[in-house]
Order: C-alpha cells, then sequence, then structure tokens
C-alpha cells in the first residue's frame, strides 16, 4: 500500500542518506498498514500533474478524523467496563498510538524526504494554523490513549493510601503528567508493565518535544513575520 519504499525515485534519495532514513522509512511503512486514514488516502489519492499518484484528503476528512478519535478515547475512559473489555480497550489505545506515531513521522521525517528545493529539504505544511491545532490535538491524542493503558492496568500501578482506586480523571491525571515529566509520585508503577508503560508514553514526549513541537515553533515564527511583513 506505502510506496515511499518502493517508489524508484525515493530509493535514489534514499541511496544518498544514511541506512537509518531507510529504517524509518520501514517503520513508517508498516505502521501505515495498519492506518485506517492511509487506506483511506490510497483509495481516494489522484494523480498530479507530472504523473505521481498525489495522496491528499480534504482538511474536513483528517479532521474529523481525529476529532473521532478523541471522542471514542473519551467514550472508552468513561463507559466502557475495563474488566470485561481489557482486551478491546487495550488494542484501541495502542492503534491510536501507532497513528499518532504515523502521523509525527509524516509531518517531519517523510515529509522532509519527500520536498527539496534550492536550498535543501523541507516541511510542506499546507495550513500553519490548522497545522499547529492538529499537533496540540496529537498531544491530547498520546495522553488520553496512555490514559486508557493505565486505567485498563490499574493493577500494575501503586496509588496513595490517601486517594481512591484509579478511575478516569485518575488515570488521565496520571498519563498528563507522566507525558508532561511531573510526576508528583500520588500514583506509581510498582510492575513491569507499569513501568514499561511509564517509560513508553516519556519516549513519546521525547518524539514530541524534539520533532513536532521545533517544527511547532518554527511554523509559529513564520506566521509572526509574515504578520509583521505584511503590516509594514
Amino acid at each position: 500500500m506505502c510506496w515511499h519504499c518502493w517508489n524508484p525515485k525515493m530509493q535514489a534519495i534514499d541511496s544518498q542518506k544514511s541506512c537509518v532514513l531507510r529504517i524509518v522509512r520501514c517503520i513508517y511503512c508498516l505502521i501505515s498498514l495498519f492506518s485506517i486514514l492511509d487506506w483511506i488516502e490510497w483509495i481516494y489519492e489522484r494523480p498530479d500533474a507530472t504523473g505521481r499518484r498525489e495522496r491528499r484528503l480534504a482538511f474536513w476528512v483528517v479532521e474529523l478524523w481525529i476529532l473521532g478519535l478523541l471522542f471514542l478515547e473519551v467514550l472508552v475512559l468513561v463507559i466502557l467496563e475495563f474488566d470485561q473489555w481489557y482486551l478491546a480497550a487495550t488494542c484501541f489505545a495502542a492503534y491510536v498510538l501507532l497513528d499518532a506515531l504515523r502521523a509525527g513521522l509524516r509531518d517531519t521525517i517523510i515529509s522532509l524526504t519527500e520536498h527539496r528545493d534550492h536550498e535543501g529539504e523541507y516541511i510542506s505544511i499546507r495550513n500553519r494554523p490548522r497545522w499547529l491545532i492538529l499537533a496540540l490535538l496529537g498531544a491530547v491524542e498520546i495522553i488520553l490513549a496512555f490514559a486508557i493503558l493505565i486505567r485498563s492496568n490499574a493493577k500494575d500501578f501503586k496509588v496513595a493510601e490517601c486517594l481512591p482506586p484509579i478511575d478516569a480523571l485518575a488515570a488521565v491525571y496520571q498519563s498528563t503528567l507522566t507525558f508532561t515529566t511531573l510526576g508528583y509520585g500520588e500514583i506509581i508503577p510498582r510492575t513491569s508493565l507499569g513501568r514499561f508503560l511509564v517509560t513508553a508514553e516519556l519516549i513519546y514526549f521525547l518524539l514530541f518535544l524534539s520533532v513536532r513541537l521545533p517544527v511547532a515553533v518554527a511554523v509559529a515564527r513564520v506566521r509572526i513575520a509574515d504578520d509583521t511583513s505584511s503590516a509594514s
């Protein structure tokens, strides 16, 4: 389904880069195989002026998809009985995390390898304010996905004696503290699985901090510069 690993032009570009880029491309293609949105893009892709098949969905389709995932995450946290639907909740949270990772790779590394001008590689952003909002929503997606995993594995976390058992609000609270690296110590992992979840969320935070956040700051600065130049 994903053309990145098999397109001759992209293979020629990859040959000038390191093997790490090839590995990242393969990871992106593998994750894309499980992405419903990527399958929708593949079905509706159209050839552009050069004959290359372009995969760009309408803005509202992507936005509706992200908002739908956020809505489902909230429903799962609030309504779902985790004792009976443990596997379904875990698979759904894992899917959301993979989808967020795919979007992060696409908007940064993959975009850089696909766009080049006389100054070198660049990231293509069609709508800067929209990109900033979607980047923030992507962070919320990650927080809620790990909150689902924390609540579905509540037995793997130790709660302070003065606090009630982990519910939906406590899971979101703990996930937010972990993602932002605050960690007050009211809820701590006590098993290997709990430590793995905390470590995984910290890795997602580092990816967000080192990749998407700098791009978001750069986009905001470009926007301000445009406004200033137009005003003068």
